[in-house]
């Protein structure tokens, strides 16, 4: 008894590995960490940023914590940058940096697949509507 907890939880990146690299055509990943303790966690893509700018983890406040993180592109590169905050107010003072990437599109493959979707669109409600209208 009388312990008091001045310590921030342990990060530890679980997926996708650090410094790694996605299959090209990736849009989008589940982030996944790790804690020590039961914290809550935010990320930013600004490597400074106060916890309370942060954004929330959508799965957070036990040991594992997750997101989905959209909208990627082959070619990227993508900097996130994570801060928990233990029951106990303490929070990491030094965001841990997780950083991945995008295979490129390889050449050959990809323009047909652009093509089948834009066909798909086209053919898509947009006429119909038209001719109703």
């Amino acid at each position: 008894t009388g312990y008091i907890d001045n310590i921030p939880p342990e990060i530890t990146l679980v997926y996708p590995e650090n410094k790694t690299t996605l299959s090209a055509g990736t849009t989008q990943v589940t982030i996944k960490i790790q804690t020590n303790e039961n914290a809550t966690c935010r990320y930013s893509t600004n490597s400074s940023f106060n916890f309370s700018d942060g954004t929330n983890f959508t799965t957070t406040g036990g040991l594992n914590h997750s997101f989905l993180y959209t909208d990627l592109s082959n070619g990227k590169s993508y900097n996130l940058y994570y801060k928990c905050n233990d029951t106990n107010g303490n929070v990491n003072s030094n965001p841990v940096h997780h950083f991945f990437s995008v295979a490129e599109e390889e050449e050959g493959g990809g323009s047909e697949g652009s093509g089948f979707r834009g066909s798909e669109t086209r053919s898509g409600g947009g006429n119909r509507e038209s001719e109703e209208g």
